[in-house]
């Protein structure tokens, strides 16, 4: 690898990224003077502002100007959690079934719904499992306990795309000690020291490491693809799988995961 990152001159245009998180720092350097646009749109919590960060953190991935995967995608934030708004099912609940609304008030809309929360109610799963039958391209990450993905909705659902993380180690692609692994993996992507945007200011700019910034970097690579093309949610998964790179994750060992790595469509 050159370290470059090349991508397609759509950068994602036209697609709606729906980041359903603790909301999003509008102001910050990375959301300024994009061609996509980056708002909140809905809140179910008390404060509409990002109090503590993580989906400011997300967004900057999707989509920042200098951090971001799909620098022109547009950026929704639905927050759904924040200090005065602890992470609940039914809030999780409430983002996607949000999501699908904006889907049924206008078919046409090329949307991506990335999620960071995980939960063992099965009733995730099934809004999940709605979104996609939407048309909704879902992407979520597999959560950072070290245990089997499977046991996490929504990302035991088959049609979703489940994300854990990577880090490189010697100039090679690892699995991180602290991700979630198995059969209900889809791919890898990067998810340790991942530069991110903060809160602090509007220019702050620090480093992360969980598999919720694994996600987002899967959910701007699908906005690329989306771009330029009507894919389904089945197809995009298809496609993200077919261009990955194989078999260059290291470590996995006991921990049996789809040894594929994200890669972004070719310009």
């Amino acid at each position: 690898l050159d370290l470059k990152y090349i991508y397609p001159d759509s950068a994602g245009a036209g697609v709606d990224v729906f980041v359903v998180d603790s909301g999003i720092f509008l102001e910050h350097e990375e959301f300024q003077g994009r061609q996509g646009k980056t708002v909140v749109e809905k809140t179910f919590c008390n404060n509409p502002a990002d109090d503590n960060g993580h989906g400011t953190n997300v967004a900057s991935i999707v989509g920042g100007k200098t951090l971001g995967v799909a620098s022109n995608a547009n950026i929704i934030g639905v927050k759904i959690t924040g200090n005065d708004c602890p992470l609940s099912t039914q809030n999780i609940i409430n983002g996607i079934t949000y999501v699908m609304q904006q889907k049924a008030n206008d078919p046409g809309r090329k949307i991506v719904l990335n999620l960071s929360a995980t939960s063992t109610d099965s009733a995730v799963g099934e809004a999940a499992s709605k979104a996609v039958e939407a048309g909704i391209h879902f992407v979520v990450g597999a959560g950072n306990r070290n245990l089997d993905a499977c046991g996490f909705f929504p990302g035991k659902v088959q049609t979703v795309v489940t994300v854990t993380a990577s880090k490189i180690s010697n100039n090679q692609d690892w699995i991180t000690d602290w991700c979630n692994w198995g059969k209900c993996v889809t791919l890898f992507a990067p998810g340790e020291n991942i530069p991110i945007a903060g809160i602090g200011s509007p220019s702050e700019i620090t480093s992360g490491t969980g598999t919720s910034l694994s996600a987002p970097h899967v959910s701007g690579a699908i906005a690329l693809m989306l771009a330029n093309s009507d894919l389904t949610p089945e197809q995009t998964k298809e496609k993200l799988l077919r261009i990955a790179t194989k078999d260059k994750i290291q470590g996995l060992r006991f921990r049996p995961t789809a040894n594929v790595l994200l890669r972004v469509p070719s310009p």
